[in-house]
């Protein structure tokens, strides 16, 4: 059950205004108290990152692992991963060793043979596809790669036109197949969409790949012994991108992962004398968190509330109670 953003922005304002302390526009608390949503999530983290190292009580509602593991549950999404990184060229004319250069494939590209039955056909990490009739069909006949530039042998009698698709390279979910929401990978969230936080596992039909760091996923293949395989794919996470091996994978690649809370609103309209009017959803957005974080979210809004306002006994009383808090949840 979430937590009602009118509930606790009502409980703050009665707490300051009880105290004649000041005052915190709509605009101050949604900023406010996004913040602090976002706080306590990643507070989640650390927080099952330290419970992992300590023995757990059996008891029914006392496993701190499992609570912190239900209280990131509602994050959990699961995506379907796509080729993201293809270009179509044309070749300029007729003739032998026509040329074309993809130069925004995002990828240097890397050759090994154009012939699948050549066993360095598997260190490419693209396809080469001709279009013949208005279809794409892979092209295996003679060319080189240099540079990112291609040089094809055969004698081209007619203006071709080619398309590059650098395999191995994936794009991220841009949907939770969970829920049929969008996936945003910025930090404009509103309420018809997630935001990417933490890439969790990488399957390849159902199969779990490792995850290797980068020297590691580019000499992995240099043995026979240690090369991957659809059957033990590998993959690795760079600034948003996946790169996977083997490069024979382009389908079935599947990412779980945990988005970030949606920014919490506050929404209103204005009354006949310019007061404030709660304008519930679907122009409102409550708190994901847990129903049992509302106590700890009122807390810190007031410690910030109390640096907006710049009282210092406001910001002494929540940071003790926070901290209080810690050491309970800790000891």
């Amino acid at each position: 059950m979430a937590i009602n953003v009118d509930a606790v922005y009502k409980t703050v304002l009665l707490i300051l205004n009880k105290e004649q302390r000041g005052y915190i526009t709509p605009d101050e608390f949604n900023k406010t108290a996004t913040q602090v949503q976002l706080d306590i999530f990643e507070q989640y983290f650390d927080d099952l990152n330290q419970q992992l190292r300590v023995p757990q009580a059996d008891f029914d509602y006392s496993n701190r692992q499992v609570d912190l593991d239900d209280k990131i549950s509602p994050f959990k999404c699961l995506g379907d991963c796509y080729l993201g990184t293809s270009k179509t060229f044309e070749t300029p004319g007729s003739g032998e060793n026509q040329q074309f250069g993809p130069t925004a494939l995002g990828t240097n590209l890397i050759f090994g043979a154009a012939n699948p039955s050549d066993s360095n056909y598997k260190l490419n990490n693209f396809k080469l596809y001709r279009e013949v009739s208005g279809v794409y069909v892979e092209y295996t006949d003679a060319y080189t790669v240099v540079g990112n530039i291609f040089t094809i042998a055969a004698d081209l009698d007619t203006v071709d036109t080619w398309k590059v698709v650098a395999n191995g390279i994936f794009t991220l979910p841009s949907v939770d197949i969970l829920t049929n929401t969008n996936i945003t990978y910025s930090d404009a969230i509103d309420a018809f969409t997630f935001g990417f936080y933490r890439l969790g596992t990488i399957t390849f039909n159902a199969i779990e790949a490792e995850r290797l760091q980068r020297n590691q996923f580019y000499n992995i293949d240099k043995s026979d012994l240690t090369a991957p395989s659809e059957n033990f794919p590998v993959y690795f996470y760079e600034s948003g991108k996946l790169y996977m091996k083997p490069y024979t994978i382009n389908t079935d690649v599947q990412a779980s992962f945990i988005r970030k809370p949606k920014n919490v609103k506050w929404a209103f309209t204005l009354g006949t004398v310019g007061q404030y009017i709660y304008d519930d959803s679907p122009n409102s957005t409550n708190f994901e968190l847990n129903a049992s974080e509302q106590v700890e979210v009122i807390t810190r809004i007031l410690f910030y509330s109390g640096v907006i306002i710049r009282d210092p006994q406001i910001v002494q009383a929540a940071s003790q109670e926070i901290q209080q808090n810690e050491i309970n949840q800790k000891s």
